[in-house]
């Protein structure tokens, strides 16, 4: 078993060379095999005066504000990110051209007392190469590549990391819960900690949580055949070329949505057309007519779902009105009118295409195993609940929210309502509500919490339909499977062996799982023939295969141990021997050609024990 478990284990370690997130493989073997509710943990939490979840442009907005809000005697700010701290699904869109100008990047990084201090520190350690030095050399008024704002994010992160009125927890939030007796929100969170960088449960407790937790691409079901493209592989070009290299030939590829997104994977997709793969063709399916935003003055129309930047100038040039039919893509692109088609209607309208992209918005990110949060105030920033026995709704004391997934609600003046995205739109939101966020969750008040909200999901008896759920730490995880699988000692010793491989199975992902996560922490791999078959195959799906041979290894061992266990609790007996003649069972064998396009010559269909049935021409 020790190979599987080294080869699933660089999975990870390939995961964190390349700057993704690995923590939440270092679950994979206790979410499979451990109970779903496990017993609730007794240490101590970290005590923190408040808990922001997410590394993004409006956690790193969230940190700040906290900062100049709360004082300084009330303790430390816990911050839990599963990413990294690298700016969030911000450095993942690195070659996607922004819709904000560098003015407003600049001024997000300036608002606040604490990134002022970070960029001058920045700038006098490497002036204009820094981050911030980088883009004030910009035109004000122009738009740039998300990969100079990452950059920005980035240097703000490591700022407040360093700050010592901030906690940095690299880990993975998985639970949450209210505790009644001290009025305060407990988190649970994955970490390595430790000299061992061992995968240990941990708790932080405050009483106020932001989150920001970002959202993701929506998507719909395809027709069978059509590989999907995701959305972000869509929007950078590099990777996207690399995608259709994979099939030659003739290529159809369908692009569903007319928004932003949308429009900037047309535009990828219509330049490989006339360079790299002159037989591409473009199927786009959209439901309504390309909306701009448009400047007012002192404000903009359709600010937040109008097209900008380099999207809006490659649609107004190459896909409005008569500029499809009669310019440069009018064989390329074939525009299809949705806005009467059912979902299903759609999908069938895809048929027919190699691959298929959806941008048709994004959604939430689900925390923990609830598939839906609370309803959400998009006026104050906070969560809401119904009262037991009662209609109307009372905010969740100390429970916040930020960000693309929980966004402001405005109204312009012309009465379009819309909901802010942007980096300094969530820094103008945060610099409003914050100050209130701090007083309510600080001021001594009645619990709004607990008993009181049974009715909302949030706190349900049913497990199902509540936000908290417990996680599943590797001792938790190995003490569930003793329980299933005990080593009895009236057992044979054949069903021991398998009993033990099976602890030793898991045990051993784990261990070694913390071994390389230590590793990679450390800079440096301990296991150099292992690092040197990582940079042999650093391809996805082969370590995706290497981790589902371990996943079926664990999951064959305990077949055996369940059917050893059915039949000690269900002893059959022996099989009766009958002489009555097995029928022979009647299979095709295909003789000749097999490419696509040919027909096979002959055709048999022969029994089981090998003699000819029937032949045909």
């Amino acid at each position: 078993m020790q190979p599987l478990m080294s080869r699933a284990v660089i999975r990870i370690l390939a995961q964190a060379k390349r700057g993704q997130s690995s923590t939440r493989y270092s679950f994979l073997i206790a979410r499979r095999y451990a109970h779903q509710d496990a017993a609730p943990t007794t240490q101590t939490p970290l005590s923190a005066a408040a808990i922001v979840v997410g590394g993004g442009p409006a956690g790193i907005a969230v940190v700040g504000n906290l900062l100049e809000n709360l004082p300084k005697s009330n303790g430390s700010i816990a911050w839990i990110d599963r990413a990294g701290f690298n700016g969030g699904r911000v450095s993942k869109y690195r070659e996607v051209p922004s819709n904000t100008t560098t003015e407003l990047f600049i001024k997000y990084a300036q608002e606040l007392e604490p990134f002022r201090e970070i960029c001058d520190a920045a700038r006098s350690a490497n002036g204009e190469k820094s981050a911030i030095g980088t883009l004030e050399s910009f035109p004000r008024t122009a738009t740039c590549k998300l990969t100079f704002a990452a950059d920005m994010l980035s240097e703000l992160s490591r700022g407040l990391s360093d700050n010592n009125r901030v906690t940095r927890i690299d880990g993975d939030a998985v639970g949450l819960r209210w505790d009644t007796e001290n009025s305060r929100w407990e988190l649970t969170y994955g970490a390595w900690m430790g000299k061992k960088a061992e995968m240990l449960e941990r708790l932080v407790a405050s009483p106020m949580i932001v989150f920001c937790t970002g959202s993701k691409a929506k998507t719909l079901p395809l027709p069978e055949g059509v590989a999907r493209i995701p959305l972000v592989t869509a929007l950078t070009p590099t990777e996207l070329k690399k995608t259709l290299s994979s099939k030659p030939g003739p290529t159809v590829v369908g692009v569903v949505g007319g928004s932003h997104s949308a429009i900037l994977v047309l535009k990828n997709l219509a330049e490989l057309a006339q360079t790299s793969h002159p037989d591409l063709k473009i199927l786009w399916l959209t439901r309504s007519g390309l909306k701009y935003a448009v400047p007012q003055g002192d404000w903009i129309l359709y600010d937040n779902t109008g097209l900008k930047g380099e999207a809006a100038d490659f649609a107004r040039n190459n896909l409005d009105g008569d500029n499809l039919t009669t310019g440069p893509l009018k064989d390329i692109v074939t525009r299809i009118d949705s806005s009467g088609l059912t979902h299903e209607e759609t999908r069938n309208a895809l048929y027919g295409c190699d691959f298929a992209v959806q941008a048709i918005g994004f959604e939430p990110r689900p925390f923990g195993r609830s598939r839906s949060w609370p309803r959400f105030d998009n006026t104050t920033g906070r969560f809401q609940a119904r009262k037991k026995d009662q209609e109307e709704m009372a905010n969740i004391r100390g429970m916040f929210g930020a960000g693309v997934a929980f966004p402001e609600r405005v109204v312009d003046p012309a009465g379009n309502v819309e909901h802010a995205v942007g980096f300094w739109k969530f820094m103008r939101f945060l610099k409003r509500v914050v100050p209130d966020w701090v007083a309510s969750s600080t001021a001594e008040a009645p619990r709004q919490i607990g008993e009181d909200c049974v009715e909302t999901g949030v706190f349900s008896k049913d497990p199902s339909k509540r936000l908290i759920f417990s996680p599943q730490p590797e001792g938790y995880a190995m003490e569930r499977i003793r329980k299933v699988v005990p080593v009895d000692p009236r057992l044979s010793e054949n069903t021991r062996e398998i009993i033990r491989k099976t602890h030793n199975a898991v045990r051993n992902s784990l261990d070694v799982t913390s071994k390389f996560r230590q590793a990679v922490m450390m800079g440096a791999s301990s296991d150099e023939t292992q690092t040197s078959k990582l940079e042999k195959s650093d391809s996805t799906l082969y370590w995706r295969r290497r981790l589902r041979k371990l996943e079926s290894s664990i999951h064959a061992l305990l077949g055996d141990i369940y059917k050893i266990k059915a039949q000690s609790h269900y002893p059959k007996g022996p099989a009766k021997k009958t002489n009555r003649p097995k029928k022979p069972t009647v299979r095709r064998v295909v003789k000749g050609a097999n490419s696509v396009g040919s027909e096979p010559e002959v055709h048999e269909l022969r029994a089981d024990d090998g003699s000819k049935a029937i032949s045909e021409n």
